[in-house]
């Protein structure tokens, strides 16, 4: 059901031109088919969605879509392609000043490395989310990271 409501506010973004409306409707669809495991049209949306971003210039918008294409990678333990587009997504989040990108980003890589065994990198990248999610008072966030650099610790 939330697929096709996605699809009903894709099209009428479409219709109108409202090139925002439509890739944050593909992001949402992108969820919709994370949230059925289906693993092809959740990364048929992302590119769709990251093609629209694109499109409206919004670095913010951009850098999310590399982060969503990475957390499909992840979800698919292609930790290689993973952290080619949580480092894209850092990169654009980076150079547009967007710290909620930012710091996602960098937790997200941080996971991955991880996820690799190379815990320096994480703890490095983790430590950095860590920051930027103190400054934007994000808790949840800052104690989702101080969780993931406890493993780090264990390791």
């Amino acid at each position: 059901q939330a697929t096709e409501h996605y699809l009903a506010s894709l099209e009428i973004h479409q219709k109108i031109g409202n090139g925002i409306g439509v890739a944050i409707s593909y992001l949402n669809l992108v969820e919709a088919a994370l949230g059925k495991d289906d693993m092809e049209a959740a990364e048929r949306y992302a590119m769709k969605g990251l093609d629209a971003a694109q499109q409206v210039r919004m670095p913010k918008l951009i850098a999310g879509t590399y982060k969503t294409l990475g957390l499909i990678e992840k979800r698919k333990q292609a930790w290689g392609k993973a952290m080619k587009h949580f480092q894209k997504a850092a990169e654009i989040a980076d150079d547009a000043g967007a710290k909620p990108e930012l710091a996602s980003a960098y937790r997200y890589i941080g996971e991955v490395s991880l996820e690799l065994h190379n815990i320096e990198e994480a703890k490095e990248f983790l430590q950095r989310a860590m920051v930027l999610f103190e400054q934007l008072k994000s808790r949840q966030n800052v104690e989702q990271v101080k969780a993931l650099l406890q493993q780090c610790e264990r390791r």
